[in-house]
């Protein structure tokens, strides 16, 4: 049985199928991804003929070509319109999926497929001790809103502002960005780095317009960061009712919510949040993966 990883958010899903003796296998070249039908003559082809999970099909696998059972991990935002419509025909051949968000698992439960809700489960540390900066991870691009944090920074002038890009970044937004009080680093980090910066932010603010997973927030509720969350991250959905979760148009919401929450936000309480969701020991998902191991029994 086969595993194909890309991002390191799904490293949790990998470890435990490696735990059941399931073999894995990472994708080592990221351009194959855009390139499909030279991905088909890499190391990296599904075999049609096994029974398999595989991350994103359309990228690694020709549907007709299927013969044995396929599990595939998908996280997808849907829009509703003509994307939903493609996005079903492509999935139509596979039955089973593993999803990591209460949104996904909903969109393929009412479309009528079988899926297991899997999010990533992780070791947490609660770190009390913050330093004096809003903290946000992103990539420089449209979708993830970084003319949110144009606006925060000058509203608050008198907060410093880091920006870790991950290597990921358009030159428009540099510019943009060129405040006194705004910090961009634009190399990837090493872990151990990012971590830090997590562990360490006063504030973590991800206000996307759209983001099928969004990992970083979960990184920084594993410190006890507080977390201001976009509703167009699927992993908002986790946390309907907390009032740390906003829409991302709403520039005065963010404004007046980044106020109180410099002043008042608890780490405590958001590790709190960390651990009924996130925590390898006390998530209340972690009977799914019981569940779910019993079903790969039967797939296998």
């Amino acid at each position: 049985m086969y595993y194909y990883i890309n991002h390191e958010v799904f490293h949790p899903l990998k470890e435990f199928l490696e735990r059941e003796g399931m073999p894995t296998q990472k994708i080592e070249k990221r351009w194959e991804i855009f390139f499909p039908k030279y991905f088909l003559f890499t190391k990296n082809k599904v075999d049609p003929n096994k029974p398999s999970i595989v991350h994103s099909p359309w990228i690694h696998d020709i549907p007709w070509k299927i013969k044995a059972p396929k599990i595939v991990i998908e996280e997808y935002f849907f829009t509703n319109g003509l994307r939903d419509k493609l996005f079903k025909k492509v999935m139509a051949p596979y039955k089973v999926f593993i999803t990591l968000t209460p949104i996904t698992h909903q969109f393929l439960i009412d479309w009528g497929k079988e899926s297991f809700l899997l999010p990533p489960l992780l070791e947490g540390k609660l770190v009390k001790e913050k330093k004096d900066y809003i903290l946000s991870v992103m990539r420089l691009e449209r979708r993830k809103n970084p003319e949110m944090i144009v606006r925060l920074a000058k509203a608050f002038p008198e907060k410093r502002f880091i920006i870790a890009t991950g290597g990921h970044y358009e030159k428009r937004y540099l510019e943009m960005l060129r405040l006194p009080n705004v910090q961009i680093i634009k190399e990837r980090l090493p872990k151990k780095n990012l971590e830090e910066l997590l562990a360490k932010a006063r504030l973590f603010v991800f206000p996307t317009l759209q983001d099928p997973i969004g990992y970083a927030p979960i990184e920084a509720l594993r410190f006890g960061t507080p977390v201001l969350l976009s509703t167009k991250a699927a992993v908002s959905s986790f946390f309907p009712d907390k009032e740390w979760v906003l829409p991302p148009e709403d520039e005065n919401a963010w404004v007046e919510k980044v106020k109180e929450m410099w002043e008042k936000a608890k780490p405590e309480d958001f590790y709190r949040s960390f651990k009924a969701v996130f925590s390898k020991d006390e998530s209340i998902y972690r009977d799914n993966y019981r569940i779910f191991k019993n079903y790969l029994k039967s797939f296998a």
